[in-house]
C-alpha cells in the first residue's frame, strides 16, 4: 500500500470535519466537545490495544487507516466545538505557527530515521512493538518540533517578510505607474486643423 493510500483518509477526514462543523453553523457546544474527545480516546484505545492482535478483529474493507481518519475527526471537531486551554494554548499556537514546516519535514526525518536504522534499533531495544512505536513517536516528534522551529522562525518567516516588502514595493511601483497611465496626456486636436 503506498503512502498516498494511507494519507488519503486523512486528507478527506480534515474537509469533512471542517464541513460538519459548517452544517452547524459553527457553533459552540462543550457537551459535544466532550462527547467527542471520549470517542477519540475510546477509538485510539481501541486501536492500540488491538494493533498487536490478528487482523481479523477489523473487518478488511475497513482498514486500520480509516479507524484512525475517524479518531481524527472525533479530535478536530472536539476542538471546534469546544476550543479549551487545553488545546487552545502557546504550545499548540506555536505548532499551528510552525504546522507548514512540520509538514515539509517530517517526511524526510522518518526516511533518515529509517535509513539510519535508528527505528530498528528502538525496536530491538524494547522488546515490544508497542513501546517500539512510542519511543520511536517521541523521538520523531521532538525532532521534528526543532528542526520546523528553527526552519520556521530562520528560513519561513523571513521569506514571508521579504515576499510582503517585496509585494508592497511592486504594489507601489505599478501604482504609480497605473496613475500615470490614467493621467490624461495632451495630444493635440486634428479635428481643428482640418475644419
Amino acid at each position: 500500500m503506498c503512502s498516498s493510500d494511507l494519507e488519503f483518509p486523512f486528507f478527506i477526514a480534515g474537509m469533512l470535519a471542517y464541513r460538519i462543523w459548517e452544517s452547524d453553523q459553527f457553533a459552540f457546544s462543550i457537551l459535544k466537545g466532550a462527547f467527542l474527545i471520549v470517542s477519540t480516546i475510546l477509538i485510539i484505545a481501541f486501536l492500540v490495544i488491538t494493533s498487536s492482535m490478528s487482523s481479523n478483529i477489523i473487518p478488511h474493507f475497513f482498514y486500520r487507516g480509516h479507524l484512525w481518519a475517524l479518531a481524527f475527526i472525533s479530535f478536530l471537531l472536539s476542538i471546534c466545538y469546544w476550543p479549551n486551554s487545553f488545546f487552545n494554548n502557546r504550545i499548540m499556537g506555536h505548532l499551528g505557527s510552525i504546522s507548514y514546516s512540520l509538514y515539509l519535514l517530517h517526511p524526510f526525518v522518518i526516511v533518515v530515521f529509517m535509513f539510519c536504522g535508528l527505528y530498528d534499533a528502538i525496536y530491538t531495544a524494547s522488546g515490544s512493538n508497542q513501546l517500539g512505536f512510542i519511543i520511536s513517536l517521541i523521538i520523531t516528534f521532538f525532532v521534528v518540533i526543532l528542526m520546523s522551529s528553527f526552519s520556521y522562525k530562520y528560513i519561513e518567516k523571513p521569506g514571508m517578510a521579504l515576499r510582503k516588502r517585496l509585494v508592497n514595493r511592486w504594489r507601489t511601483q505599478n501604482n504609480s505607474f497605473l496613475m500615470e497611465a490614467n493621467t490624461p496626456s495632451k495630444i493635440p486636436d486634428l479635428s481643428e486643423k482640418h475644419a
